[in-house]
C-alpha cells in the first residue's frame, strides 16, 4: 500500500505547473509536411524552487524531506500555495483572512506555510463532464466571474488550467488544458485552491540534496514533481 505523506511546511520561493504531454511520433502529409499527433492525454508537473532555509526547523523538515525523497517512490499531497495562476483570496473577497479557521486551531494564523488552512473555497460543477472531455461547467456563486485564462483550479486531488472560459452569469463553460481523468457530476466541487498528488522526478532529486551551511542553514537546490495517479 502507497503511503501518502503530506507535503512538508517548506514553502517554496518560486514555482511553475505546467501540463507533460507528447506527441507520436511524426508523420510525412501528402505535400511532404511533418505532422506530429499530440497525444490525446498528459500529467502535469511542477518546478519548485526555494530560498535558504534560515533556521533549524526548516532545516530539520528539508533533512527529512531529502530523505523521504530518496528512490523517488515517495507521494506527497500537496496543496498549492497562492501564487499568481491561482485565484487570490482578495479576488474571491476573502479579506478577513484570520477569521477564516485552521486546522491547527492556531490564535493567530498567518499564511507564512501555506498549510493547515482548513477553509476551501469552490465552485460547484452544474453538469455532467464524462471523464476524458476538456469541457467543464461551473457556477462559481456570489464569488462572481473571477476565474481567467491561466488560472489553475481543481477537481479531487487534480489540478487543470482555464485555457478558455465563456461566461453567463455566475455560471462558467471552461475549456481545459488536459482531459478530466474521471467523470464530474452535478454538484461537485471545482477548488478554486487545487491540491495534488505528485512523486518527484528521479533525475531531480541529487540536485535537490544540498549540504548545511555552517551546519546550521540550508539552500535546496531546484526540483521537479510529477502528478501521480493513484
Amino acid at each position: 500500500m502507497t503511503t501518502i505523506y503530506n507535503f512538508p511546511p517548506i514553502v517554496p520561493r518560486d514555482i511553475k505547473v505546467y501540463a507533460l504531454t507528447s506527441r507520436f511520433a511524426p508523420g510525412i502529409s501528402r505535400s511532404g509536411k511533418t505532422n506530429g499527433i499530440p497525444e490525446p492525454n498528459g500529467r502535469w508537473a511542477m518546478d519548485l524552487a526555494w530560498a535558504r532555509l534560515k533556521n533549524a526547523s526548516g532545516s530539520l523538515w528539508y533533512a527529512w524531506f531529502v530523505d523521504a525523497l530518496q528512490g523517488g517512490a515517495a507521494v506527497f499531497q500537496v496543496n498549492l500555495w497562492r501564487h499568481v495562476e491561482t485565484v487570490t483570496p482578495e479576488a474571491l473577497g476573502l479579506t478577513d483572512l484570520t477569521a477564516l479557521p485552521w486546522s491547527s486551531g492556531a490564535a493567530s494564523p498567518t499564511f507564512s506555510d501555506g498549510t493547515g488552512f482548513a477553509f476551501q473555497p469552490t465552485a460547484t460543477v452544474t453538469a455532467v463532464a464524462l471523464a476524458g472531455t476538456a469541457r467543464v461547467s461551473v457556477d462559481t456563486g456570489d464569488y462572481g466571474q473571477v476565474l481567467k485564462p491561466g488560472h489553475l483550479i481543481g477537481f479531487g486531488d487534480g489540478v487543470n488550467r482555464v485555457m478558455d472560459i465563456e461566461w453567463t452569469g455566475s455560471v462558467a463553460d471552461i475549456t481545459l488544458r488536459l482531459p478530466l481523468r474521471s467523470s464530474l457530476a452535478p454538484d461537485d466541487p471545482m477548488r478554486f485552491w487545487p491540491r495534488m498528488l505528485v512523486q518527484a522526478a528521479p533525475s531531480s532529486v541529487d540536485t535537490f540534496r544540498a549540504l548545511h551551511d555552517f551546519g546550521q542553514f540550508t539552500r535546496p537546490g531546484a526540483i521537479t514533481f510529477e502528478e501521480y495517479e493513484a
